[in-house]
């Protein structure tokens, strides 16, 4: 299998949201600021089968399940990255080109770290509510870096 250089640069901007991250969190442990715990990261490809292929078989992640919508189309696969992580693969579409998508941190408070990013200028969606329950938000950085917001338990 031909080893992708984009997915390598993909993998090593994993390891810096998830070190920057780590480091939001302790630095977080001393301010009021809402505790960030990175959840996931979210890639778009465009053909599913060979970035599967490359993940799971060249990269070693071990696949967790699948997401499909009412139609049966797939939504999503995730893959176990790290301890408390999933790599997040999604089919690329025309709003989502392929690269990195996203990446998914876990708050204590939806609304009220909504609120916070909002009033500290941050470009944040209404609440979004998953087929499954799960409620989540966007935050949408100056170079259109996207963080999802997502409350555990919110279903």
């Amino acid at each position: 299998m031909k080893i992708n250089t984009s997915h390598v640069f993909q993998l090593l901007a994993v390891a810096v949201v998830s070190a920057v991250l780590t480091t939001q969190f302790v630095d977080a442990q001393d301010r009021e600021e809402p505790t960030l715990a990175l959840t996931h990261i979210g890639v778009n490809v465009t053909d599913v089968d060979e970035a599967l292929s490359y993940y799971t078989e060249v990269i070693g992640l071990p696949e967790l399940n699948r997401r499909y919508d009412d139609d049966g189309n797939l939504i999503l696969i995730f893959l176990q990255l790290g301890e408390n992580s999933r790599l997040e693969i999604n089919p690329a579409t025309p709003e989502n080109p392929p690269g990195l998508g996203h990446f998914g941190v876990n708050v204590p408070d939806l609304a009220a770290a909504k609120t916070l990013y909002r009033d500290r200028g941050a470009e944040v969606s209404d609440t979004i509510t998953s087929p499954s329950g799960v409620q989540f938000a966007y935050v949408t950085g100056p170079d259109g870096a996207v963080m999802e917001l997502l409350q555990p338990g919110s279903r």
